[in-house]
């Protein structure tokens, strides 16, 4: 990894049988006790024991969603955030007219049939991603984080001075994941290379790239 800066790795439920709670620190240990639905102690006990599988020390993000669980590093960035959703068929147009701004509600209604849904989580999990590495609400970050496809070309406005890099893959057809990368205070630039990972699968296939976006692009 060390060739790598910005680092994601996916799980799913089979890495339950790896976790212990024994590891968790006071607070977590509380919180997780308190959990009462089955499927929110299972994301838990996925993203804890990838967690500790890892050895996050450095800038880190966790997310789950279904029965799945990521985690984004990255040793050179002040700040990180990933989003993970599991891709489920909802009225994609009344939501993004809720929280999206006007030019990407016009790119969903444009987008073939077939595409709305995985351009609605693209934007959906690189906004959410954006309000983990920013420290914004979720709703500041829906508003004030949008993505525009001119020409080709997706162009973002992203609240911050800081360089940063946006990453989105589809590890499978049912998953859409994003990661952002926000430089430390002194770099010039953002983390100039990924990696991605499966645990504890050894299943070791590139995850399709979906976008890769950054602030030298504008």
């Amino acid at each position: 990894m060390t060739e790598s800066t910005l680092v994601v790795w996916l799980t799913d439920q089979s890495a339950t049988r790896h976790f212990d709670a024994a590891t968790l620190g006071e607070a977590d240990r509380a919180r997780y006790q308190r959990m009462r639905s089955p499927l929110r102690r299972r994301q838990w006990q996925m993203s804890r024991a990838l967690a500790a599988h890892v050895g996050a020390r450095s800038a880190h993000s966790l997310s789950h969603s279904g029965e799945f669980a990521c985690l984004a590093i990255d040793a050179r960035a002040a700040s990180v955030g990933v989003d993970l959703e599991v891709v489920t068929v909802r009225d994609f147009q009344r939501v993004a007219r809720a929280a999206f701004a006007p030019p990407e509600i016009e790119q969903l209604d444009a987008a073939p049939r077939h595409a709305v849904a995985v351009q609605f989580y693209q934007l959906w999990t690189l906004k959410e991603a954006f309000a983990k590495a920013l420290k914004l609400p979720l709703a500041t970050a829906l508003h004030d984080c949008s993505f525009e496809l001119r020409d080709g070309n997706w162009r973002a406005s992203i609240p911050t001075a800081a360089n940063w890099r946006a990453v989105v893959w589809q590890p499978c057809p049912a998953l859409v994941l994003s990661a952002v990368s926000i430089t430390a205070p002194g770099s010039t630039s953002a983390s100039d290379s990924c990696a991605t990972y499966r645990w504890p699968s050894t299943d070791c296939r590139v995850w399709p790239m979906l976008l890769d976006l950054s602030s030298k692009a504008g």
